[in-house]
């Protein structure tokens, strides 16, 4: 795995894969197990100009797309998604979904994709750990378990893959959140004003306190996305 990043500063993020420009059509997806940054990645991506779904949520998930995602095995959701996609394709010439229910499905999902570009975010399963004990009760040892799988999931993918993508870290986005979105911004490929770099910027910040108490109010320890 080369990482072409050539900024000495360590911004917490790697880009693949992207030698080339962008093509005008492509489509974005987030991957990172439940409770790690998926929203905060999805909700910058949508700030930036790519549509994340006519009907997200404020965990920035397309409806449409989850209750797919939930509701069939992994042939079934092939068949059911692929005209949505196919309809999402027509409607936008860029647009993007974020689902944890299909994290570990970047291989299907980058077959039946127009021009698929993956971010993946890691957080530290410790913090993924205490988060779903707040808002699930879930066990720790459990979570951190499921957390380190997934991630080796995500990293042999990346080791493999040669679609564009891009890593970064939870922990850095909220340290240094003006280097990590400037740094989708420019993966994204969009021409991003400052508006929307600003107000991207400003949205990048600690689980506000109604989305964690939605996730109590909402989520039990068998529904892992966030």
């Amino acid at each position: 795995m080369e990482n072409h990043s050539n900024n000495q500063f360590n911004s917490g993020t790697f880009v693949l894969n992207c030698e080339s420009l962008p093509p005008s059509r492509r489509t974005f997806v987030v991957f990172g197990v439940g409770r790690s940054g998926t929203s905060m990645v999805a909700g910058v991506l949508a700030r930036l100009g790519v549509n994340m779904g006519e009907n997200s949520t404020i965990y920035y998930e397309d409806t449409e797309i989850l209750r797919v995602a939930k509701a069939f095995d992994e042939d079934l959701w092939v068949e059911k998604l692929t005209p949505i996609f196919e309809r999402k394709n027509r409607e936008f010439d860029v647009w993007g979904f974020k689902v944890p229910a299909l994290a570990g499905k970047a291989v299907r999902l980058a077959k039946i994709l127009r021009n698929p570009y993956f971010i993946f975010i890691f957080r530290d399963p410790v913090a993924v750990a205490v988060r779903n004990l707040i808002t699930v009760n879930f066990d720790v040892a459990h979570s951190m378990t499921a957390t380190l799988h997934m991630n080796q999931i995500f990293v042999n993918y990346i080791n493999q893959s040669k679609i564009p993508l891009m890593a970064l870290s939870y922990e850095k986005s909220i340290i240094n959140p003006e280097e990590v979105v400037r740094k989708i911004a420019e993966f994204s490929g969009l021409d991003s004003d400052d508006a929307r770099i600003l107000d991207a910027i400003k949205f990048v910040r600690p689980s506000p306190d109604k989305y964690i108490q939605a996730s109590v109010e909402k989520r039990t320890p068998l529904d892992p996305d966030s």
